[in-house]
C-alpha cells in the first residue's frame, strides 16, 4: 500500500483504532558500516541527532550539563523571531553597546532592523546583539531569559537554563548536547534562521549616521560535508562548543560537540560525527504523502464513506541491522460526522523501531480526510415519513 523505494507493507484493514502494521523492509543495498566502529572524539559531551526525526544517531555525555557558551545565541534568535519582526526597528541603548565579549560593534543610539541584528548574532557573535536584542523583545534581559527558558522547556530541553542571550560565564547558565540538539532542531524551521546561519558574509549598507558593516561567518566549516550552519562558541569555563547542521541528498542531520580542546578539535569532532552518521546509516522512506491508507464511515453525509490518505511523510535512518525491525501501527477514528472538509483529521500513522524503542514512535504522519462530504439534507417527503415514523414510535411503540 505505502510506495516505497526500499520496503513495502501488506495492506491493512480497512478501519479500526490501533491497526499494527509490520513492514518487510527488502534488502538494503549494502550492509557496510553495520559494525563500524563509533569515532571517538576529544569533545567531553556530543551528540548526532536526524533533523526530521530527532533520532540520535551518536551520544556521548550528551545529558551531562554544560556550559554552552555561544551556541546559546540559537535560542536567542528562535525567540526573536518568534516575538518579534525581521522588519522591526531596535534602537541600540549604551547597555548593548558596552556588553563585553565578541561584538558586532554596535554604537549607542544607532538603529537597526532585527534581522540585522540577527545577522550580528548568528555570524560575528555579537553579544552586544544579544543584548539589543533582548532588550527589544521582553525589555530586560532577565525577562528575555524568562522567554528563552520557556521556550526551551516547550521545545523540550528540559536539561537546561538560561540567564543570559549571549553565553557570557554564569553558573545557573547551563545546558546539555541533547538540549542543544533539540533546540538547533527547532531553530531550523525557521527560513530565515536556516538562511542567517548559512551566510558567509553579510554586508550591512551604511545609512544617516551609521557606517557600514561587513559581517564574516565564524563558522569555518561551512560548505565542507554539506555543513550549512549553525554556530560556534566559546569561553573558559566551556572551552570550545559546536553546533553543525548538514544536509547530503536531501538528508539533514544536526551534531553538537561541548566542550573541545584546541579551536581545530572541535571542527575536527563535528565533520568525524556527522560523516559517521552518514556512513552508519541509511534513510528509509516508509510513506509517502497522498497515500490512501483507508475509508472512513461517514454520519449524515451524502456520501457513505470518505477516502483517507497520509498527510506527511515517513523517512527514517536506521542500520542494517535493523531492516526487520521497522513497525507502523494506525489510530484511526470509527466514522466522520458531515459535512466533513478536505484536510479533516482522521487519525495517525506512528513508525517505531523496535529495536530502539518500541513504545516511543520515530516519526507521526496525520491521515486527514481527502475529499469533501457534504451533509446529506432530506427532502420534504422523507421528512414527513420521518416524522410519521417518529409519532408511531411514540404513540404504539418499537
Amino acid at each position: 500500500m505505502f510506495r516505497s523505494c526500499r520496503s513495502s507493507a501488506a495492506r491493512p484493514p480497512s478501519r479500526g483504532l490501533l491497526i499494527p502494521l509490520t513492514v518487510a523492509l527488502l534488502s538494503l543495498s549494502t550492509m557496510v558500516g553495520a559494525a563500524r566502529a563509533q569515532p571517538a572524539i576529544v569533545a567531553e559531551s556530543g551528540i548526532v541527532i536526524d533533523a526530521a526525526t530527532g533520532r540520535i544517531l551518536y551520544s556521548k555525555n550528551a545529558h551531562q550539563r554544560m556550559y554552552p557558551a555561544s551556541i546559546t545565541k540559537i535560542l536567542t534568535a528562535v525567540v526573536a523571531l518568534e516575538y518579534g519582526g525581521l522588519n522591526e526597528t531596535v534602537s541600540i541603548t549604551p547597555q548593548a553597546a558596552n556588553t563585553e565579549g565578541s561584538k558586532m560593534h554596535i554604537l549607542a543610539g544607532e538603529q537597526f532592523t532585527l534581522e540585522e541584528l540577527l545577522y550580528g548574532l548568528l555570524l560575528v557573535s555579537g553579544n552586544d546583539a544579544g543584548v539589543a536584542i533582548a532588550q527589544h523583545i521582553a525589555g530586560s534581559v532577565a525577562d528575555f531569559a524568562k522567554l528563552m527558558n520557556q521556550t526551551a522547556a516547550r521545545i523540550g530541553a528540559t536539561g537546561s537554563h538560561f540567564t543570559n542571550p549571549h553565553g557570557l560565564p554564569d553558573t545557573n547558565h547551563y545546558t546539555t548536547a541533547y538540549d542543544m540538539a533539540l533546540i538547533t532542531q527547532y531553530a531550523l524551521r525557521f527560513p530565515a534562521l536556516r538562511t542567517i546561519v548559512a551566510t558567509p558574509v553579510k554586508e550591512i549598507p551604511a545609512r544617516s549616521g551609521q557606517r557600514a558593516r561587513r559581517l564574516a561567518s565564524g563558522n569555518w566549516m561551512l560548505g565542507q560535508g554539506g555543513i550549512d550552519g549553525v554556530k560556534t562558541g566559546y569561553t573558559r569555563a566551556a572551552q570550545h562548543t559546536y553546533v553543525a547542521s548538514a544536509e547530503r541528498d536531501g538528508r539533514r542531520v544536526i551534531a553538537v560537540v561541548l566542550h573541545t580542546g584546541p579551536k581545530a578539535q572541535k571542527w575536527r569532532d563535528a565533520l568525524a560525527l556527522i560523516n559517521d552518521a552518514y556512513a552508519r546509516y541509511r534513510w528509509q522512506y516508509l510513506v509517502e504523502p497522498g497515500e490512501h491508507y483507508t475509508d472512513v464511515p461517514v454520519e449524515g453525509g451524502v456520501a457513505e464513506h470518505v477516502r483517507v490518505e497520509t498527510a506527511g511523510e515517513a523517512i527514517v535512518p536506521i542500520l542494517p541491522s535493523e531492516e526487520g525491525a521497522i513497525r507502523l501501527q494506525a489510530s484511526v477514528v470509527d466514522s466522520l460526522s458531515a459535512p466533513v472538509t478536505s484536510g479533516t483529521h482522521a487519525g495517525h500513522l506512528n513508525v517505531y523501531v523496535d529495536t530502539v524503542d518500541p513504545d516511543t514512535p520515530l516519526a507521526r504522519i496525520d491521515l486527514v480526510a481527502s475529499e469533501e462530504v457534504a451533509e446529506y439534507v432530506p427532502t420534504l417527503w422523507e421528512r414527513i415519513i420521518l416524522t410519521i415514523k417518529r409519532l408511531w414510535a411514540q404513540v404504539f411503540g418499537g
